[in-house]
């Protein structure tokens, strides 16, 4: 069973492929922003729940999904990290590691690898 989180971010359109801005919806900083599903699984919602909850009963603030996912998703753009040559996203994951000095260069072998 696959359980589906919305977050604002930004959204594709299926029918021409491009992003779609929601005017009416900003950031606390003003940006405009835009609307993506983001599929997960149990374990990784639990994950991003505890994160949450974790939060509440230490200091008693919520933190939204939404805000977690864009935290996590800014805090690897400082990473630098480029998509150039990446073949998916176990390769992804490994560059995550690797620049955070937390993994060891593993070889994919190219039958495994994800189009």
């Amino acid at each position: 069973m696959r359980y589906s989180s919305k977050i604002s971010y930004g959204a594709s359109s299926a029918a021409t492929g491009k992003v779609k801005m929601n005017k009416s919806s900003t950031h606390e900083n003003g940006l405009k922003l835009g609307r993506i599903v983001v599929n997960l699984n149990r374990e990784e919602l639990e994950f991003i729940d505890k994160i949450d909850k974790d939060a509440l009963f230490t200091t008693g603030r919520h933190i939204t999904n939404n805000k977690i996912i864009r935290t996590f998703i800014n805090a690897m753009k400082e990473l630098k990290i480029s998509g150039e040559g990446l073949s998916n996203c176990e390769e992804l994951k490994e560059r995550i590691l690797l620049s955070l000095g937390i993994g060891e260069k593993i070889e994919v072998p190219k039958s495994n690898r994800e189009g």
